[in-house]
């Protein structure tokens, strides 16, 4: 079609719009040995990949006009061929290809893909060299597009990782494929539960999670963060002591937050401390946090900048008292979300929960039993320490 009309015609674009499909979603894969004029073939990646299509090249081989091609569309996604992946353990001359394609992969941003893989052998090669996924009998033949990971598949990726004593959390390769398993379990948990009645969710959900090995445990929150199925769990789970299965009702949502943190006690319980917080950081003490436990809300700390809301904090301020906590609360005052304090049972004045409902205990200034001796819950400590 590029050597033959204009590019860039629109036909693609106009069927996406007819079948409401957004572009980012739909990837154009060009193979590029059928493509003659190069003059074309930059003016179609360009016009679609204005639009939000993700471009992929297909049936990447050797060759410095591949190389060129590669450089001069820089695709989203390279699917390195066949050819070259076939044997590759034993090839001295298409490893040494394939780790080209790869660094040249890399160094413009793009996914790499090995294409047609079927042995154990193929994939331990082409892992230690840096490929992020794989495609190929070895793993599944082609299947319809909602199909979910197979346990099959994921047993023989364990296998080649195993193979090479990787480690599954460290294991980049890996850790892609168990994420994207993760998205197609839950879309088709979703697909599953579309139309029936709300009063259904939990026996669905009990059904699911029979059905799926790698399921532990399962719950519904709606688009406000709330809970609305009770906590389904395997009959065989095991849980661990201090472990409650969340109920209908609670909330988890914590995406505008910024951290979730439970009450500074020293600030609540002695009024100097609280007279501190109040006059000098501006923060009530009853929404003064305390930052030995907390849950980071990681992208809002992006998306807000505070790390350089802190360095300019660093040239107005010269907090005395408990210097981290204090510019972490100036600069999250109001974007907190509060968790129950018996997860951060701080060993200071009156303690309100008894030992059988506490959760975490935080051992804090002269409380430390490993630095002062007769400290209050020290046999806590040193029964797990």
């Amino acid at each position: 079609v590029l050597n033959d009309v204009m590019p860039g015609n629109g036909e693609i674009l106009r069927t996406t719009i007819e079948n409401n499909i957004p572009p980012e979603n739909i990837v154009i894969e060009i193979n590029e040995s059928y493509v003659k004029d190069a003059f074309n073939l930059v003016q179609f990646v360009n016009f679609y990949r204005s639009k939000g299509f993700l471009i992929a090249l297909d049936n990447v081989s050797s060759g410095v006009d591949v190389q060129n091609r590669i450089m001069l569309i820089n695709p989203d996604i390279i699917k390195i061929d066949k050819a070259i992946v076939s044997s590759i353990e034993s090839n001295n001359y298409n490893q040494e290809v394939f780790k080209s394609i790869i660094n040249t992969a890399k160094n413009i941003g793009a996914i790499t893909v090995a294409e047609g893989v079927e042995t154990i052998d193929e994939v331990i090669t082409c892992i230690l060299m840096g490929v992020d996924y794989f495609q190929g009998f070895y793993f599944s033949k082609p299947e319809q597009y909602e199909y979910l990971f197979s346990n099959e598949a994921r047993v023989k990726l364990e296998e080649a990782s195993l193979r090479l004593n990787l480690s599954m959390k460290n294991n980049p390769t890996v850790a892609n494929v168990k994420i994207e398993a993760y998205r197609r379990i839950i879309g088709d948990l979703v697909n599953r539960l579309k139309g029936i009645d709300r009063d259904k969710y939990n026996n669905e959900l009990k059904s699911y999670i029979n059905e799926h090995p790698e399921l532990e445990c399962a719950f519904l929150i709606d688009s406000k963060g709330f809970q609305i199925t009770d906590t389904v769990m395997k009959a065989d789970t095991e849980i661990l002591p201090g472990y409650r299965p969340a109920i209908p009702g609670v909330n988890h949502d914590i995406k505008n937050y910024y951290v979730g943190a439970c009450n500074e006690q020293a600030m609540v319980q002695t009024d100097v401390f609280g007279t501190y917080v109040e006059e000098v950081c501006g923060v009530s003490r009853h929404e003064y946090f305390n930052a030995g436990i907390l849950l980071v809300n990681c992208d809002m700390f992006r998306k807000k900048m505070l790390l350089d809301e802190f360095v300019k904090l660093l040239h107005t301020y010269d907090f005395r008292v408990t210097q981290d906590e204090d510019y972490l609360n100036v600069m999250c005052h109001g974007n907190v979300y509060w968790i129950d304090n018996s997860w951060n049972t701080e060993v200071y004045g009156e303690i309100k929960y008894s030992p059988e409902e506490i959760n975490m205990i935080h051992y804090i200034m002269v409380s430390k039993p490993w630095h002062y001796k007769n400290c209050r819950l020290e046999e806590y400590f040193w029964k797990y320490a």
